[in-house]
């Protein structure tokens, strides 16, 4: 219906997707490029990101040469208290004393939420469409990654404990593997 809607009064779209509309399955792991389609079998990947590919699809019909997809992962944010990012969930989790084991077994990638908005931004402006990705070029384990934050807030990761993500989570309704995303590329903006 909003797709719709921004055709009817000629308006471009950016529809913020996820890296989820890829399996991240052992045989197709990633990370994925732009140009990667999505995963079209629904037994493949979990149900949000198949309604996300689903989204992007329908979206892509009606507006095609007005339309930007942008892909995200583990979106965080600098300054944000209304609710928590992948990183502070972590870090209130130390504090409540109920830290899981953080997976050592899965690659992934964040997307910093101020840098997101910019590059939408400069997208619009620039009537670019399409599918980008925006993440940050690190793809580093789950574990690596809370290890370096609780040492920045703490002084160490003592805490922090390593686990799997195959003793975590049941593999039919989750992927085995996280699905990084490559690095946001911004389109060449002549020069």
């Amino acid at each position: 219906n909003l797709a719709r809607a921004v055709k009817k009064v000629g308006a471009r779209m950016a529809l913020i997707s996820t890296d989820m509309v890829y399996s991240g399955l052992p045989d197709d792991p990633g990370p994925y490029l732009e140009s990667k389609k999505p995963e079209t079998d629904v037994n493949r990947v979990v149900w949000y990101g198949y309604t996300k590919s689903q989204a992007e699809k329908v979206a892509t019909e009606i507006l095609s040469d007005k339309l930007a997809i942008v892909r995200i992962i583990y979106p965080v944010r600098a300054f944000f208290e209304a609710k928590s990012d992948y990183l502070r969930k972590q870090i209130q989790l130390y504090q409540q004393g109920k830290l899981n084991p953080i997976f050592t077994d899965q690659r992934i990638n964040l997307t910093h939420v101020d840098e997101l908005c910019g590059f939408v931004d400069d997208l619009i402006e620039r009537n670019f469409a399409g599918v980008f990705h925006c993440a940050s070029s690190d793809v580093l384990s789950p574990y690596e990654i809370i290890s370096y934050l609780f040492t920045a807030v703490y002084g160490n990761a003592d805490m922090v404990k390593a686990g799997l993500l195959a003793d975590y989570l049941d593999p039919a309704k989750h992927p085995e593997r996280s699905v990084p995303i490559r690095n946001c590329r911004y389109p060449t903006f002549g020069g």
